[in-house]
């Protein structure tokens, strides 16, 4: 794109200019070319290790290209110098799940939400977070709070009826179902003509 170009050229003229990196990162990573943003993030902070937006975004890259460990490594070191923002949290939450650490990933969901109460995202996934720890309850307050927040998704509705259908609460798990099949959920109308005759 015009962007990638332009600050091939500036880094031309200017190669130790880590906003140029940063920047070209950024047009690298909107072109889903995530190898490449990487690599502009890298030399970003090698030339300012204190660049946080090129930390973060680097760490984002790292989920991309499902380099979870990596990408644990970076929002690490990101939320030791910002421990305020709820979005680290949240991405660090997730690598997290990535790598099947449940319990860290929740602790992480859980700060996401404290600095952002409205974050769906994060209810959302904390609430699969609990189902994968079998803590059903939890993950049903979870999914309705993702709910309330944003109704018109059918992945909470689904998987709050799966919890209910787990706990034989049967009404208000068919209840649920019945509202993810509104929404278009693909699985719906099976799990209603197995269990909600």
């Amino acid at each position: 794109t015009g962007a990638i170009v332009a600050f091939t050229k500036a880094i031309e003229v200017e190669k130790n200019n880590s906003q140029y990196y940063y920047y070209r990162g950024n047009a690298y990573f909107g072109n889903k070319n995530f190898e490449n943003a990487l690599k502009d993030y890298d030399q970003a902070l090698e030339l300012n290790p204190g660049n946080l937006d090129a930390l973060y975004n680097k760490g984002n890259a790292n989920i991309e290209l499902e380099k979870y460990s990596d990408a644990l490594r970076d929002f690490d070191k990101y939320i030791k110098s910002d421990s305020s923002n709820y979005d680290a949290y949240y991405n660090r939450a997730y690598t997290n799940y990535s790598l099947g650490k449940f319990k860290e990933a929740k602790k992480d969901f859980d700060r996401s939400i404290q600095f952002n109460p409205n974050y769906y995202d994060a209810w959302y996934d904390r609430g699969n977070t609990n189902f994968k720890l079998n803590d059903l309850l939890n993950a049903i307050a979870d999914y309705t709070n993702a709910i309330q927040l944003n109704g018109n998704e059918y992945e909470p509705w689904f998987n709050k009826a799966i919890c209910e259908l787990q706990m034989e609460q049967t009404t208000s798990g068919c209840s649920d179902l019945k509202t993810a099949a509104k929404l278009g959920d693909p699985e719906a109308d099976d799990y209603i003509m197995e269990f909600c005759r």
